[in-house]
């Protein structure tokens, strides 16, 4: 490990980054933002971060395709590193301090992302398993329900007709 290689650790959340650069030893807040995420890829350092949550795939997938090596690590992993070395405190501010020491002693492998044709593939198999989902939900539910709530059987039959019937009734 040399000390000629900085190292930049990112605990994401909803509204801000938090930032810790090794070995300068420097923390800063960034709102969590596209705008401030592209700034924070000028500086040209590898971040590292927990892999999870939306939040974070964002501030990853910005800092990838500014051209920078992003390591995203089982929270898991972090979290037995952490204790490992005594801090057992939770805040946004240590967070970022455990990951960019993560990142300076054990050096985890650079992240492959996906191509962009991949990410839309993958989000819109995601929808349909939702969609599906929730199709399935339905017809569980129209089973059990009411007779009033179920003049229509057009969830799981699928018919035409009465799919018809029940949007005339679905305006009482």
């Amino acid at each position: 490990m040399s000390d000629s290689i900085s190292y930049i650790g990112i605990d994401v959340s909803k509204a801000h980054l938090d930032i810790y650069v090794l070995p300068v030893e420097q923390h800063w807040q960034l709102a969590n933002t596209e705008q401030a995420i592209k700034a924070l890829s000028s500086k040209r350092l590898p971040p590292n971060e927990e892999a999870s949550g939306g939040y974070k795939a964002t501030a990853a997938r910005l800092l990838y395709q500014a051209g920078l090596p992003v390591c995203r690590v089982n929270p898991q992993r972090i979290r037995h590193f952490a204790r490992s070395l005594g801090l057992l405190a939770k805040t946004d501010r240590l967070d970022s301090k455990v990951l960019v020491l993560f990142a300076q002693r054990i050096q985890p492998p650079v992240t492959a992302f996906a191509s962009p044709q991949e990410e839309q593939l993958s989000a819109l198999l995601t929808r349909r398993r939702q969609l599906l989902d929730n199709l399935v939900a339905e017809r569980n539910r129209l089973e059990t329900a009411h007779p009033a709530a179920r003049r229509s059987k057009s969830i799981s039959s699928g018919s035409k007709q009465k799919s018809k019937r029940w949007s005339r009734h679905a305006h009482l």
